[in-house]
Formats: C-alpha cells, sequence, structure tokens
C-alpha cells in the first residue's frame, strides 16, 4: 500500500466535518491529491477559482488549512477587496479574529523549498494586511529587482502560496475535528467571493435597481399627496432628500410609509 494512504482516514474525516464546502473523495483520488513533498492538498469546488483545503501529516503532528496556491484563485480572492464585497471582507475578518493564536496567516513562496516570507496571527489580520500580503505575492510571481539588505537584486519570478489560516496540531482525532470546526467559517466567507465578471455585472445593473426602487418611491409620494397625508411643500422636500442623498434611501421609504399607513 502507498505511504500516501496515510491521508485517506484523515481526509474522510475532515470531509464529514466540513461536508459540502469539500469535494467528497474515494480513497484513489484521496491518494492522487498528494503531493511528493508529502502535502494533500485539493481544491473546495470544482471551480478552479476557490482556495484549497491541505492536509500535512507527519510522525507527530498534522497541519491543516486553506490556502491559495496558483494565480488564478489569488485573483478571485483579491476581488475580495472590491466594494462589491465590502460585507464578505468584513465576515471574513470576523471569523479570523475568533480564532486563538494557534491560528496563522502566512505567505509564503517555494523554489526547492518552502520558504516562509511573512507571518501573522490569524486575529490580528485586517484589510491593510491582507492587501499587503496579496501585494507581495504579486511581486513573488512577477520576479524583478528588488531591495534587500539596502541592495538591489534580481530575484527570479517564483510560485506564492498565500495561507488565509493554517493551525498545527497534534495527531489527535478531537483536536483535528475542532480545528476544521473553528475554521469552517472562514471557508464559507471565501466561498461567496464573486468573480470580477460577476461584480461588474452587479455594478451595471446598479442603476436599473435604483430608478426601479426611485419609480416606487414617486408612486408612494404620489399616493400620499392624493390621500391629503402630506402638504405639496413635504412631497417636494421628500423628493429631494431622495436626490440629493441626504438621507438613507431605506429611511425614506419606511418614513413613507409610516405615514400611509399610520400606527
Amino acid at each position: 500500500m502507498s505511504w500516501k494512504s496515510k491521508y485517506v482516514e484523515w481526509y474522510k474525516l475532515a470531509n464529514r466535518i466540513l461536508g459540502e464546502v469539500i469535494p467528497g473523495l474515494d480513497e484513489r483520488e484521496i491518494m492522487e491529491n498528494v503531493s511528493t513533498d508529502d502535502r494533500f492538498l485539493t481544491p473546495l469546488t470544482n471551480s478552479g477559482t476557490d482556495p484549497q483545503f491541505f492536509i500535512s501529516l507527519s510522525d507527530n503532528y498534522i497541519k491543516t488549512g486553506i490556502v491559495y496556491s496558483n494565480k488564478k484563485n489569488l485573483d478571485h480572492f483579491e476581488n475580495i477587496l472590491s466594494e462589491t464585497h465590502q460585507q464578505d471582507i468584513e465576515n471574513l475578518l470576523k471569523a479570523l479574529h475568533e480564532l486563538d493564536e494557534d491560528y496563522q496567516t502566512t505567505l509564503k513562496k517555494k523554489d526547492n523549498v518552502m520558504e516562509i516570507i511573512s507571518k501573522y496571527l490569524s486575529n490580528r489580520m485586517d484589510t491593510a494586511l491582507l492587501e499587503r500580503l496579496i501585494g507581495q505575492s504579486h511581486k513573488i510571481r512577477k520576479g524583478g529587482r528588488m531591495i534587500q539588505n539596502n541592495e538591489s537584486i534580481y530575484l527570479p519570478p517564483q510560485t506564492p502560496e498565500l495561507c488565509i489560516v493554517e493551525t498545527e496540531i497534534g495527531l489527535n482525532e478531537e483536536e483535528f475535528v475542532q480545528a476544521l470546526t473553528e475554521i469552517k467559517l472562514v471557508y464559507e466567507v471565501l466561498r461567496g467571493i464573486k468573480s470580477r465578471r460577476e461584480i461588474i455585472r452587479e455594478k451595471l445593473s446598479k442603476p436599473d435597481k435604483e430608478r426601479n426602487q426611485y419609480s416606487k418611491y414617486l408612486d408612494l409620494l404620489n399616493l400620499a399627496r392624493k390621500r391629503k397625508l402630506i402638504s405639496p411643500e413635504k412631497r417636494r422636500e421628500l423628493d429631494n432628500l431622495w436626490r440629493t442623498g441626504d438621507e438613507g434611501k431605506e429611511a425614506l421609504i419606511d418614513e413613507i410609509n409610516r405615514i400611509l399607513k399610520p400606527d
């Protein structure tokens, strides 16, 4: 039996805890996803843009976590910095901040061996640090002249790996289950990141949504005026507030609804 078979039961356990977040692989597929440098790695889905789940086994410990290891999925992750994903990045940071100090966020580069470039406690991450790590990843992949120890040197293009979260524990099933349970929220946030095409489509459709919302708001204003629940001056004031954006749109709709349906 191949030495890679040691990953089979650990992955089956992970699959029971994480469910549909990771693919259901059979024993052959599990072993096919173990690299020659002794690490199991699989995409969370088959989209090609999602991060990868990894397990690394030794005689005394097990490492596990979420990693972006190729250009396509790292470029996809960068979309979380867009305005469209403001809520998602807040949710991601919240999930990371709830982890204890056994969890780390790292940037590594691979030449012949894996070298750690940056390392942070996951529960100390913020938007600025994520932007820095993504920027560093691009520089590593591109290569070129860089300053190290006050000297300008040329670094060839290398392969970066951005590990959003990883932890190392003993070879203990209970600890492994606990670790997977704690970082499952991170997986779920990352799965919700939209592609650039989806972000552009959403931005293009926004004006239509706003026009439809304004049209419905005008209908409510006209109805309130028809019922003489507001004066002509009040109607103009409420219409102007919408146009100038001085008030939140939802607050204005709530106000006119209260006028139409008083308690």
